[in-house]
Formats: C-alpha cells, sequence, structure tokens
C-alpha cells in the first residue's frame, strides 16, 4: 500500500508519531510523509485559474508541487493533526484548500447531490489520525466524521477511519483495508 501521511501539527508535537508510524510499518508499504509546517505553502486565493485557464495546476508554485503528483498514485491519505476547538490545525484545512486542483470545475449527480467530477481515475482513501482524539465528545466526533465523509465524496473516495494518533499501525491498517 503507497500511503501519504501529512503532519498538520503546527508544532512538533505529532513529530514523533510520525516517526514511530514510518519506523512501524511493515516493509510491504511505502510511506511519503510531509510535514506542512516546514513547507512553504500558500492559501488558495480562489483564482480559478487551476480549474479555467491552467487545468489541474495551481498558479502558486510551492510545496504543494511536490504533493500534488503523489496523490492520485497514492491509496491511503493520512492527515495527522491535533485537534483545536474540535477541528484540524489550519494547515490540513489550506492544504485541503488546495486540492481544488485535483477535481474539475463541472459538476455531476452523486446520491441526488451535486458534485464536482473527477480530473483522476483513482484517489486514495482518507484517514484521520487525531491527537486529542480522547477529548472529543461524541456530537463533536460526529461531526467531524460527517464533515470528512463529505470532503471524501467531493474527492470521489471514502473516509477509512478516524482514529487516535496514539492508534498502531496495526490498527491502521487494519482500518485502512476495511477489514
Amino acid at each position: 500500500m503507497k500511503i501519504l501521511l501529512l503532519n498538520g501539527d503546527a508544532s512538533s508535537g505529532c513529530d514523533t508519531i510520525v516517526s514511530a508510524f514510518c519506523q512501524d510499518l511493515p516493509s510491504q508499504h511505502q510511506v511519503s510523509f510531509f510535514t506542512l509546517r516546514s513547507m512553504k505553502l500558500h492559501s488558495c486565493c480562489g483564482c480559478w485559474t487551476c480549474w479555467v485557464k491552467t487545468p489541474g495546476r495551481c498558479v502558486f508554485s510551492d510545496g504543494m508541487g511536490d504533493i500534488y503528483p503523489l496523490i492520485p498514485s497514492a491509496d491511503l491519505l493520512v492527515f495527522l493533526t491535533p485537534v483545536q476547538l474540535g477541528f484540524p490545525t489550519s494547515l490540513i484545512k489550506a492544504f485541503q484548500d488546495r486540492c481544488i486542483p485535483m477535481i474539475h470545475p463541472y459538476f455531476s449527480i452523486i446520491d441526488g447531490e451535486f458534485h464536482h467530477r473527477r480530473r483522476y481515475p483513482k484517489y486514495p482513501r482518507i484517514g484521520l489520525l487525531l491527537k486529542g482524539y480522547e477529548s472529543l465528545t461524541s456530537p463533536q466526533l460526529d461531526m467531524l466524521t460527517e464533515i470528512y465523509r463529505r470532503y471524501c465524496i467531493n474527492l470521489h473516495t471514502s473516509l477509512s477511519f478516524v482514529l487516535s494518533a496514539d492508534s498502531s499501525v496495526e490498527e491502521v491498517l487494519h482500518e485502512a483495508s476495511g477489514s
């Protein structure tokens, strides 16, 4: 399995989790990881150039250029992030906003709702590893799960798991495989 792991912690609090995850990952799996705080990433400016003038390519040349090519070939995209006020960090949100080039500006109907058409034949399943998972109330966790489930609809994929950042690699792989 090809795993793309994004560390969305604004401090170094999740760095040891990334190291442990990569170290404990069985050798038949391949992981690429990025620490978003150490990358130059612009916020989406909503210019729609990626849809109209340069389809599939963002106007900004920054760290996303290293990540974009890995997304369609990954089997699993994992957001590792602390929970702040019940949500992932602004680094994760900025990354998600910059994924607009990954879909078409045109719409199709999915389950009776309008959603963007896919640009690529395959998108990775998505998983959330949340530092502070244990502090979430059941309604907060349900809301966060539903937000990401709907995000996945727009990326033509599925939400594989929402787990504590302290979960073992085995548990993550088990949930990711749908077993």
